[in-house]
Formats: C-alpha cells, sequence, structure tokens
C-alpha cells in the first residue's frame, strides 16, 4: 500500500510538471513575438542589475581605499562607528539603492561578499534566461518584424 502510494505522488509530480510544460508551450505557441519580446526585457533588466552590482563593487573598493584610517583606527568609539556607519548607509544606498532595500549591511568587512552574494544568483539566472533566447528564436523574431513591416506592400 506504501508503496502505491508513492508511487501516486510521483506520478502526481510528473503530472503537475507535464501540466506547466503544456501550459508554456500554448503560452509560447499563441504568441510568440511577445514571449520573445518578454525574454528579451528579462535579460536586459537582468543585464542592467549585473553591470550595477559590478560597478557598486569597484566603487565600493574605491571607497575603502579611500575611506580615512581614522575611520578605521576609531571605530570602536560610538561617535566615530555611527559616522562610519551613516556614511557606509549613503554610499550603498547611492550606488545599490532599491537591490538593496531591508538589507542591513553595517559590516564593511563582510559588503563586497554582499554584493556577491546578489551578482552570483543574478549571472545564474542571466544565463538560464539567456540560454531560452536561442539564435533561432532571435532569427525568427527578428525576419517576423521584417515581414510585418512590409505586410502592407503590394505583390502584383
Amino acid at each position: 500500500m506504501a508503496a502505491k502510494s508513492e508511487q501516486l505522488i510521483r506520478l502526481n509530480a510528473t503530472w503537475q510538471t507535464l501540466s506547466q510544460i503544456r501550459a508554456a508551450r500554448e503560452l509560447i505557441a499563441n504568441d510568440i513575438e511577445q514571449y520573445l519580446n518578454n525574454l528579451n526585457k528579462l535579460l536586459s533588466g537582468q543585464e542592467q542589475k549585473i553591470t550595477l552590482l559590478k560597478s557598486a563593487k569597484t566603487e565600493w573598493k574605491k571607497y575603502r581605499a579611500g575611506e580615512s584610517l581614522i575611520y578605521s583606527l576609531f571605530s570602536w568609539l560610538p561617535a566615530v562607528r555611527s559616522k562610519r556607519q551613516y556614511q557606509i548607509q549613503l554610499f550603498l544606498e547611492d550606488k545599490l539603492g532599491a537591490l538593496i532595500a531591508g538589507n542591513q549591511w553595517s559590516d564593511p568587512e563582510t559588503i563586497e561578499r554582499n554584493i556577491d552574494g546578489l551578482l552570483i544568483p543574478l549571472s545564474a539566472s542571466k544565463q538560464h534566461t539567456g540560454s531560452r533566447l536561442t539564435p533561432p528564436m532571435k532569427s525568427f523574431l527578428k525576419n517576423s518584424r521584417r515581414f510585418r513591416s512590409g505586410r502592407d506592400w503590394l505583390l502584383i
């Protein structure tokens, strides 16, 4: 009985996966141009975020290199520590804005790792999205636009 139950659970999971694949296929088949445009927008947004994170990481290194030694040496004093924290928070909000919303990055030693923590999954997601936008799909999109723009031609 337990074996049959597990078999039904696996069968249900397989059925759910198949249903999702069929729904995605139907969505693509109904309006492939819209699907490709959505993928392009998603890919473009991911590329912008990656560029922003890489730039922020570089700027953070420059910030740390230019930071006064007074802040580093005397950060154990409450006034110096809070001044340093405010400067770091302003820097992060200026460079990363909404990407760090809700995160309290206060330790200057871990900020670079935190940026990498955002960058790595985003890069993997971009690679996955880019793999779905294959060259034949790009070619189809380009040619369908060209064909549609020539739709009003009079062919005799």
